[in-house]
């Protein structure tokens, strides 16, 4: 007989290893599961016997007959894995690959049992989009189709449905993956994507994020306490004007100064002038100061020239890009963080995608957008409204991404919340209560609004901060 562990399929959560059957913690007696092997090698289709499997007093078994035979199928004679999916038991070894991850979605639903049929279209949509009838192989509903492993009721009306999908159905690419996670879905009313599990076995096909929270304190060697960010605006300013700026806020002690996401290639300021300008202008400052402020010039621009805008903004001396992933896509980030030769930091502005957390029932969380997604594009710093500010997110919301930001067991490494949108000198106590050491405090009106007095503006920040 196997032994009991053999009976669980182990999952990777987003927080440590465990193992699970259908997403959930139990024992499962071999009085259930009967699998007979002799040194490793299934003998036939008589070797399995269907039979209900019970998982905290619910029925979740009854395999369905057709699919159980194509499984015998398509499994190799090698002893492999057992793993439950969807109320079917999967035989899964050499040949086989069933290593993947899954997805949290919020449902709502009138019942449970609509709950799952939702779920259920859920798996099917975001993988092959397509009834059985249609499907001409097997293999294809065994191995492709997603599979719901539960549903949980959350609240009223409202569900949680955990579905598994195979790896090899992403083609190792973000975007396909990110079209898994919430693509098709996201056009349904009451479908909301609010956790991914990712092992990572599967997430060694992208490169996460190069700096994360540590590399960007090595880079402004400010190893404690909060950094400070500052933003160049308004949009119509010359190159010499921001370059002034930047060179103020340079001797007022900031840790990074970012261009306005706006700035593009506008004629009061095109990108590679405004670039240079503003580069050395940083450069001065950090020579005469001995600070190490990074520089991060927006890099809002059209694909064909993002290559070459990011190449020019590393030989202009930029220490960071500010990128508007809802503008260019998450996979610009991705771009930027594999690149060895394109290697700067990278902070991600949500410009364009502000409806999304915002949307009721639908869109993702305000954690998926602001703190997981960045993690697993490649972000260093996620930049998003801040309680207090001019977008009235609430404290909590705000609290939870910036510690999803930071969290040590999530998707590769901790990266910096940065929140913004609005923050005056009146707020840093209460900022600093709220965010802690390990933030990026973002001031853009905030700062400018000292115009020529802007150095000992950042002075009195710093100071408000308590930094």
């Amino acid at each position: 007989m196997l032994d009991r562990a053999a009976c669980f399929h182990l999952l990777q959560s987003r927080h440590h290893l465990r193992f699970r059957v259908l997403g959930r913690l139990i024992v499962l007696p071999l009085s259930f599961v009967q699998i007979v092997f002799q040194f490793g090698r299934i003998q036939g289709f008589r070797s399995i016997v269907a039979c209900p499997v019970f998982c905290a007093g619910e029925s979740i078994g009854n395999s369905d007959g057709r699919l159980r035979r194509s499984l015998v199928r398509y499994w190799s004679f090698t002893f492999g894995k057992v793993a439950l999916y969807n109320e079917i038991l999967i035989l899964s070894g050499e040949g086989v690959d069933m290593h993947g991850f899954t997805a949290t979605y919020q449902i709502q639903a009138s019942s449970l049992e609509d709950a799952k049929n939702w779920a259920a279209s859920v798996a099917r949509e975001e993988t092959i989009e397509c009834i059985d009838e249609g499907v001409p192989h097997a293999f294809i509903l065994d191995e492709v189709l997603g599979k719901v492993v539960t549903v949980s009721e959350r609240g009223p009306s409202g569900y949680n449905a955990v579905i598994f999908y195979n790896r090899e159905i992403t083609g190792n690419e973000l975007p396909q993956l990110l079209n898994i996670l919430y693509g098709n879905s996201s056009m349904h009313v009451g479908v909301k994507l609010v956790d991914i599990s990712i092992p990572e076995d599967t997430l060694k096909a992208f490169p996460g994020p190069r700096y994360g929270a540590k590399g960007v304190r090595e880079k402004t060697k400010r190893q404690t306490g909060p950094l400070l960010c500052t933003v160049l605006k308004p949009v119509g300013l010359t190159p010499k004007e921001l370059a002034e700026l930047a060179y103020q806020c340079v001797l007022g002690g900031v840790d990074i100064i970012k261009d306005d996401h706006s700035f593009g290639m506008q004629k009061w300021a095109p990108f590679e002038k405004r670039v240079e300008t503003i580069a050395a202008a940083v450069a001065k400052g950090n020579a005469e100061t001995g600070n190490s402020t990074l520089y991060a010039p927006s890099m809002n621009c059209s694909l064909d020239k993002f290559e070459e805008h990011a190449r020019f903004a590393v030989q202009a001396g930029a220490g960071a890009y500010l990128v508007m992933p809802g503008l260019t896509g998450w996979d610009s980030i991705r771009f930027l963080a594999s690149s060895k030769e394109l290697s700067l930091p990278i902070m991600a502005h949500p410009s364009g995608m502000g409806s999304i957390p915002n949307a009721g029932t639908n869109g993702l969380s305000h954690s998926m957008l602001y703190a997981i997604y960045p993690r697993l594009v490649g972000a260093d710093v996620s930049i998003y409204p801040s309680f207090g500010g001019r977008y009235g997110f609430s404290k909590e919301l705000c609290v939870q991404v910036a510690n999803d930001c930071r969290n040590p067991n999530g998707l590769f490494q901790p990266i910096l919340p940065a929140p913004g949108g609005g923050m005056t000198i009146e707020l840093a106590k209460l900022l600093r209560e709220m965010y802690g050491d390990d933030a990026v405090f973002l001031f853009g009106g905030g700062a400018m609004r000292y115009k020529d007095r802007i150095a000992s503006g950042v002075k009195e920040l710093r100071a408000a901060l308590s930094l």
